[in-house]
Protein backbone atom coordinates (compact mmCIF):
# COMPACT_ATOMS: atom_id res chain seq x y z
CA UNK A 1 0.00 0.00 0.00
CA UNK A 2 1.31 3.46 -0.83
CA UNK A 3 0.74 6.77 0.96
CA UNK A 4 -1.96 7.93 -1.46
CA UNK A 5 -3.99 4.79 -0.88
CA UNK A 6 -3.40 4.88 2.88
CA UNK A 7 -4.62 8.49 3.03
CA UNK A 8 -7.81 7.40 1.29
CA UNK A 9 -8.36 4.70 3.94
CA UNK A 10 -7.86 6.86 7.08
CA UNK A 11 -11.53 7.82 7.31
CA UNK A 12 -12.71 4.29 6.52
CA UNK A 13 -10.36 2.88 9.17
CA UNK A 14 -11.64 5.25 11.83
CA UNK A 15 -15.25 4.51 10.86
CA UNK A 16 -14.46 0.77 11.10
CA UNK A 17 -15.50 0.17 7.49
CA UNK A 18 -12.36 -1.57 6.20
CA UNK A 19 -12.39 -5.26 5.45
CA UNK A 20 -9.81 -7.27 7.43
CA UNK A 21 -7.35 -7.67 4.55
CA UNK A 22 -7.33 -3.97 3.69
CA UNK A 23 -7.17 -3.10 7.38
CA UNK A 24 -4.08 -5.25 7.81
CA UNK A 25 -2.36 -3.62 4.83
CA UNK A 26 -3.32 -0.18 6.13
CA UNK A 27 -1.95 -0.91 9.61
CA UNK A 28 1.27 -2.30 8.15
CA UNK A 29 1.76 0.86 6.10
CA UNK A 30 0.87 3.28 8.89
CA UNK A 31 3.23 1.57 11.32
CA UNK A 32 6.16 2.11 8.95
CA UNK A 33 5.26 5.50 7.43
CA UNK A 34 5.54 8.43 9.83
CA UNK A 35 3.65 10.85 7.54
CA UNK A 36 0.64 8.55 7.26
CA UNK A 37 0.76 7.79 10.98
CA UNK A 38 0.71 11.52 11.74
CA UNK A 39 -2.29 12.00 9.49
CA UNK A 40 -4.07 9.10 11.19
CA UNK A 41 -3.18 10.49 14.60
CA UNK A 42 -4.45 13.98 13.74
CA UNK A 43 -7.70 12.65 12.30
CA UNK A 44 -8.11 10.35 15.31
CA UNK A 45 -7.54 13.29 17.64
CA UNK A 46 -10.09 15.45 15.81
CA UNK A 47 -12.67 12.67 15.83
CA UNK A 48 -12.21 11.93 19.51
CA UNK A 49 -11.63 15.48 20.77
CA UNK A 50 -15.05 15.70 22.42
CA UNK A 51 -14.51 12.44 24.31
CA UNK A 52 -11.04 13.52 25.35
CA UNK A 53 -12.29 16.95 26.42
CA UNK A 54 -14.99 15.43 28.58
CA UNK A 55 -12.34 13.19 30.17
CA UNK A 56 -10.36 16.36 30.86
CA UNK A 57 -7.09 15.18 29.33
CA UNK A 58 -5.97 16.23 25.87
CA UNK A 59 -2.28 15.51 26.34
CA UNK A 60 -0.45 14.04 23.36
CA UNK A 61 0.77 10.89 25.16
CA UNK A 62 -2.82 9.93 26.02
CA UNK A 63 -3.98 10.48 22.43
CA UNK A 64 -1.08 8.42 21.11
CA UNK A 65 -1.68 5.72 23.69
CA UNK A 66 -5.38 5.56 22.83
CA UNK A 67 -4.55 5.30 19.12
CA UNK A 68 -1.98 2.56 19.76
CA UNK A 69 -4.51 0.65 21.85
CA UNK A 70 -7.05 0.97 19.04
CA UNK A 71 -4.50 -0.23 16.48
CA UNK A 72 -3.57 -3.21 18.68
CA UNK A 73 -7.25 -4.07 19.10
CA UNK A 74 -7.73 -3.97 15.34
CA UNK A 75 -4.65 -6.17 14.84
CA UNK A 76 -6.30 -8.66 17.17
CA UNK A 77 -9.46 -8.56 15.09
CA UNK A 78 -7.42 -9.30 11.96
CA UNK A 79 -5.77 -12.26 13.70
CA UNK A 80 -9.19 -13.60 14.71
CA UNK A 81 -10.34 -13.22 11.10
CA UNK A 82 -7.35 -15.22 9.85
CA UNK A 83 -7.96 -17.92 12.46
CA UNK A 84 -11.58 -18.15 11.35
CA UNK A 85 -10.51 -18.28 7.71
CA UNK A 86 -8.00 -21.03 8.46
CA UNK A 87 -10.63 -22.98 10.36
CA UNK A 88 -13.04 -22.61 7.49
CA UNK A 89 -10.47 -23.96 5.01
CA UNK A 90 -9.74 -26.89 7.33
CA UNK A 91 -13.44 -27.67 7.61
CA UNK A 92 -13.89 -27.62 3.83
CA UNK A 93 -10.83 -29.84 3.40
CA UNK A 94 -12.14 -32.34 5.93
CA UNK A 95 -15.56 -32.34 4.25
CA UNK A 96 -13.94 -32.94 0.87
CA UNK A 97 -11.91 -35.89 2.14
CA UNK A 98 -14.92 -37.31 4.00
CA UNK A 99 -16.91 -37.17 0.75
CA UNK A 100 -14.13 -38.92 -1.19
CA UNK A 101 -13.81 -41.60 1.48
CA UNK A 102 -17.57 -42.23 1.49
CA UNK A 103 -17.57 -42.37 -2.31
CA UNK A 104 -14.67 -44.84 -2.32
CA UNK A 105 -16.46 -47.11 0.16
CA UNK A 106 -19.70 -46.88 -1.81
CA UNK A 107 -17.91 -47.79 -5.05
CA UNK A 108 -16.25 -50.71 -3.28
CA UNK A 109 -19.65 -51.97 -2.13
CA UNK A 110 -21.08 -51.64 -5.62
CA UNK A 111 -18.16 -53.43 -7.26
CA UNK A 112 -18.18 -56.17 -4.61
CA UNK A 113 -21.88 -56.82 -5.13
CA UNK A 114 -21.49 -56.79 -8.90
CA UNK A 115 -23.62 -53.73 -9.51
CA UNK A 116 -21.02 -52.39 -11.97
Amino acid sequence: MDCKEATKYVRLYLDRKLDPLTQEAFLDHVEHCSACYEELEMTYMLDNASDLLSAGDLSVPNISRALHEDMNERRGQVRVFYRFLTGEYCLYTLAFWAFLTALAFQLRIWFTNGLF
